[in-house]
């Protein structure tokens, strides 16, 4: 997890190392974070991460409980992304781009965040599509994958869960044949679970699996999952997941390579959290609540 800096700790300009090569900067506004990259392409097409934040904002909370974005939740929103836009100006960005997807799409108040953040930063928001989430996840996997034999070859089956919805994108060959976007997410399952109360924490596990196992097997029929031979899952989930699975010293330096992982090891793993409430993951795991709730 991208660890937050305070914009107190920043330098008052930050030199560009070559001024013919393009900064650029992104913005991703999900349901339960909102995060910048800003990073410099060189001439070859190589990406050399320069700065990376994340902070917790539950914008999905607030849709996918009411429908809308309450007034709180946007004003938290907006101060975020001030902080971020000095950032982007520090670095003499040379092009911006800032996506929504869910919590934002899902809003009937949309319009109006839109035009707030506008007014406040003169950042333009985008909110994008389910397929073009899809397209944006599979080209991410397709750049990091691209020597590995195991995406080029076979059946591959690409997963995002993110707080308010969750990509699957199939391949064939190392090219996209089909994709489908589920309204299984971390925010959205939690919100359920709160308007269904139950007795433990195992309970809660339990009645999540089979909540999601429908929903599973009702895509059976378009995404043919009984043919994947490699699943390839992306999020803050997975990534914490392959650092329980493996030693820090077997972890690759670059945050983006894929790190295999043994599916009955990984049952196992699950099985070990379902009795955790999130106080408990969050200290034994030195984890953020927020982050602990969605586990």
């Amino acid at each position: 997890m991208p660890q937050e800096r305070f914009l107190a700790s920043l330098p008052g300009t930050v030199p560009r190392s070559d001024a013919d090569i393009p900064i650029m900067g992104v913005i991703d506004i999900g349901s339960n974070a909102i995060r910048l990259v800003i990073a410099q392409i060189d001439r070859e097409g190589n990406i050399e991460i320069l700065e990376r934040l994340q902070r917790a904002v539950r914008l999905g909370q607030s849709t996918f409980r009411r429908g809308l974005l309450s007034g709180q939740t946007m004003r938290v929103a907006i101060g975020v992304l001030r902080d971020f836009k000095r950032y982007i100006d520090l670095y003499q960005c040379n092009k911006i781009r800032a996506v929504a997807t869910s919590a934002v799409r899902d809003a009937s108040n949309a319009d109006v965040f839109i035009d707030r953040v506008f007014t406040a930063t003169g950042i333009n928001i985008e909110v994008i599509s389910m397929s073009e989430e899809s397209r944006l996840t599979f080209a991410v996997v397709r750049h990091t994958m691209a020597n590995d034999p195991r995406f080029n070859s076979g059946r591959t089956a690409i997963v995002e869960v993110g707080g308010g919805s969750s990509v699957i994108s199939l391949l064939q060959s190392g090219e996209l044949i089909n994709a489908m976007s589920l309204r299984l997410a971390s925010i959205r399952l939690r919100e359920m679970m709160l308007a269904t109360p139950s007795e433990s924490e195992r309970q809660s596990a339990e009645m999540l699996r089979h909540h999601i196992s429908n929903v599973i097997n009702t895509t059976q029929g378009n995404l043919q999952l009984s043919e994947v031979q490699t699943f390839v899952a992306i999020g803050a989930d997975a990534r914490f997941a392959a650092g329980q699975l493996h030693t820090q010293s077997a972890m690759p330096q670059d945050l983006s390579a894929p790190i295999p992982i043994e599916f009955i090891r990984l049952n196992q793993l699950i099985d070990q959290l379902m009795d955790q409430p999130p106080e408990r993951l969050a200290q034994a795991y030195g984890m953020p609540y927020e982050d602990a709730e969605t586990l």
